[in-house]
């Protein structure tokens, strides 16, 4: 698999190699209505239902299509923006979600409104 290569919300380079066991690629934008309950997950990962040991990447569009006020409510998420990720990953529109698992293959994804079912794909993913 590819690593995922944008800049951070601050506009500082970043790659991520997609090496952990588990990685969750949230494909979000602040401009998608149906991303807002997700972008709220985010700012509390504290709460969050995702099991503990998850790397969790949101991944945006570019900076000119994002709201940076919106980006900033995000702190509690790895933000990456990049358009190169949404075309790696076949993804048209968010919310969508992928999980890797250890850079070699993807365990489930699909659309999803919430954490919780998010959280529901990747234990049935994780336990088969």
């Amino acid at each position: 698999m590819r690593p995922i290569v944008g800049v951070t919300v601050v506009g500082e380079p970043i790659v991520h190699r997609l090496e952990e066991p588990w990685t969750l690629l949230m494909f979000l934008s602040t401009t998608c209505e149906g991303c807002q309950e997700l972008w709220d997950d985010c700012a509390a990962p504290e709460t969050s239902p995702l099991p503990a040991d998850l790397v969790r990447l949101v991944i945006t569009r570019c900076a000119d299509e994002e709201s940076a006020a919106a980006l900033e409510r995000a702190r509690g998420a790895t933000v990456v923006m990049s358009d190169g990720a949404w075309a790696d990953y076949g993804v048209h529109s968010g919310p969508f979600f992928v999980l890797v698992q250890r850079g070699e293959r993807i365990a489930t994804e699909g659309v999803a409104w919430s954490l919780d079912q998010i959280a529901a794909a990747v234990t049935a993913a994780r336990t088969t």
